[in-house]
């Protein structure tokens, strides 16, 4: 275990070796780093400078090395800070397991710019330390490592709330393996991976963690977190399987035989669709406009899918089930993959659907979709380009699954 500990001197030693006697009764050894304040013209000795000495003297048993004593700004904090950030900067680069900060003596500039840097630019576990002092004794020693802890999740959570998913779940992997944090971190990283579609890497952890729920549902930062991963937890299992059975090419003729597969798809295969809108609402919420069309246009296609699946034509190989294939009358190409607009020619022509009504929805979500830059265009997507998408979506997806089946879907956004 590599740890450091990084504290401001000021004109006495303000507690800094009880603070470190204390870290040596948890650590085996210790670096330490001791950032000392500059005597002011006129100000009366001691010189900060000495009292960094006395301390880096002091007999530790041999259990201590002290990597820097270098002076910072003890009055004007606009120098003290970047003298801080400069010097946490190059302790980052060590890649301590631990790092203590110590706020037990130094000018308030000192105190501030050590606390803050220490706190916002150590990605490592930090513990802030305190020694309590009445006159030259020190009576009490505060170790507070909950604070840390609790500012990262903080910042993980705010990330999530942004849309930076998989930013947030890298956060929270800083967060230990215990307790609420461990509730934090396995979430944030299972919604990530529900976030970018992968239904079956969340599910286990969705499950997992959904036993704790209960217990956060009135915790000030994790309540939200909790609700969502309930709400998904619960149709987790549904989703998984139903994408493993669409995924299912060579087994499929044996699947759309069955005689509640219609109904399984459309309940089932409804979810995959409500995700794809819950997931096209975050990105324009997030302001991420383009990855909002193209979800948008996902929705429609998966809805599209649906309607295909369940009447047994496999999207990817109509002629997997050759009962459902035949009557078609043989309209389309067997083994050729159905793209959305084929899809929904298919449906049409078949009877299974009329277009008349979504034609210009249909229309005008796949023109923005194919315009963009992430497509075939140039296209810079507004959000009322995006608003627009999301409406077309949700007016084909009705149509072709029901009002009723879209009004009844489950609540997949994540509200954190």
């Amino acid at each position: 275990m590599k740890v450091a500990a990084l504290f401001p001197v000021g004109q006495t030693e303000g507690g800094c070796i009880a603070a470190i006697r204390e870290i040596l009764t948890r650590e085996e050894s210790l670096n330490i780093y001791l950032l000392h304040g500059v005597l002011a013209p006129g100000q009366s000795p001691p010189d900060p400078s000495d009292i960094a000495k006395q301390i880096a003297a002091t007999d530790f048993g041999c259990r201590v090395s002290y990597q820097l004593l270098a002076p910072i700004n003890t009055f004007d904090l606009s120098s003290a800070y970047p003298t801080a950030r400069a010097t946490v900067r190059s302790m980052a680069a060590e890649h301590y397991d631990r790092v203590y900060v110590g706020i037990t003596g130094g000018a308030n500039p000192l105190v501030a710019s050590v606390f803050h840097a220490a706190m916002t630019y150590l990605g490592t576990e930090v513990v802030p330390i305190y020694a309590q002092g009445k006159g030259l004794t020190t009576e009490r020693t505060f170790v507070a490592p909950d604070i840390r802890l609790a500012v990262l999740a903080e910042e993980a959570i705010g990330m999530a709330r942004s849309g930076q998913m998989r930013v947030a779940a890298e956060l929270a992997a800083r967060l230990p393996e215990t307790g609420e944090w461990w509730f934090a971190r396995a979430c944030l990283a299972a919604l990530a991976a529900w976030d970018d579609f992968d239904y079956a890497k969340a599910r286990d952890t969705l499950r997992r963690q959904l036993r704790h729920c209960a217990a956060y549902q009135a915790h000030p930062l994790l309540s939200g977190l909790a609700d969502t991963v309930a709400r998904l937890a619960a149709v987790a299992d549904r989703m998984v399987n139903m994408t493993a059975e669409f995924r299912n090419v060579q087994g499929f003729e044996k699947l759309a035989s069955a005689s509640d597969w219609p109904s399984r798809v459309r309940e089932c295969g409804g979810l995959l669709v409500a995700d794809a809108v819950a997931n096209a609402k975050r990105r324009l919420e997030e302001g991420r406009y383009t990855d909002s069309v193209l979800r948008s246009y996902r929705a429609a296609e998966c809805a599209t899918q649906v309607r295909l699946y369940e009447i047994g034509i496999h999207p990817a190989k109509p002629a997997a089930f050759g009962a459902a294939f035949a009557r078609t009358g043989g309209i389309v190409d067997g083994d050729r993959t159905l793209a959305f607009r084929a899809g929904l020619d298919l449906l049409k022509n078949i009877r299974a659907i009329t277009c008349g009504t979504i034609a210009k929805n249909v229309q005008d979500l796949g023109q923005a979709r194919n315009t963009t830059y992430l497509e075939h265009g140039y296209v810079r997507i507004e959000q009322s380009q995006a608003e627009r998408c999301l409406h077309h979506a949700m007016t084909i997806c009705s149509h072709l699954l029901g009002e009723e089946t879209v009004a009844n879907w489950p609540d997949l956004n994540m509200r954190l």
